[in-house]
């Protein structure tokens, strides 16, 4: 079972933790989702990224998503490895927390950034 849909980015607050001289830098966000599709609900995502001199970022972190998963309300947490270059962004993610039947520790998923701040996601559940 594949469960697909869109989200938007309704609030990212970031904070630069260290700046190098060549332009790269480390940060930290709060990110705030909305959730349509077969998961319909909302996230906060808690990122780590390395910004490079050239504007790729490569980030990790995990996200916890909170709604209808398939019509079962529950929560599962997802723990991502992604990168955003030549202005798109794209993670793979592994569900590490699931209290719902439609998505089970292990499965695992991925997002890919399309127009404005709007991402099509998919989990493929084994």
């Amino acid at each position: 079972m594949q469960l697909t849909g869109v989200y938007e980015i309704i609030n990212w607050q970031e904070t630069t933790e260290k700046q190098f001289d060549d332009g790269a830098k480390l940060s930290k966000a709060v990110v705030s989702l909305s959730y349509d599709g077969e998961i319909e609900g909302s996230s906060e995502v808690y990122y780590q990224l390395h910004y490079t001199e050239e504007g790729d970022v490569e980030f990790n972190g995990f996200e916890a998503v909170t709604g209808g998963f398939s019509g079962q309300q529950g929560k599962v947490v997802l723990m991502h490895d992604g990168r955003f270059k030549h202005g798109k962004a794209h993670s793979n993610f592994t569900v590490v927390q699931s209290d719902v039947d439609a998505i089970a520790v292990g499965d695992k998923g991925s997002f890919e950034s399309t127009e404005g701040k709007k991402a099509n996601y998919q989990i493929t559940h084994n």
